[in-house]
């Protein structure tokens, strides 16, 4: 699974990338589930809950377009879990 990790402090950072993802997709023309895809409050955390974790789904169809939603920056902090 591909995630950006960030720490339980900065929901204002993950809400905007997941935000960024979102419009990108909709944009694109891309239908996928908004329920499940990106929400803080039910975001996968780190077994000691420091930290929340920003899927990246990596469907053949959205994963380039998701890429291209993110900054250089946020594209190098992408980790595999």
């Amino acid at each position: 699974m591909k995630v950006i990790e960030y720490n339980t402090t900065n929901q204002i950072g993950f809400d905007a990338v997941s935000y960024a993802i979102h419009n990108a997709l909709l944009s694109a023309n891309i239908t996928y589930n908004a329920d499940a895809y990106a929400l803080f409050s039910t975001a996968p955390k780190s077994q000691d809950e420091t930290k929340v974790y920003l899927v990246i789904d990596e469907d053949a169809e959205r994963y380039p377009v998701i890429i291209g939603a993110l900054t250089t920056e946020q594209q190098n902090s992408i980790i595999t879990l």
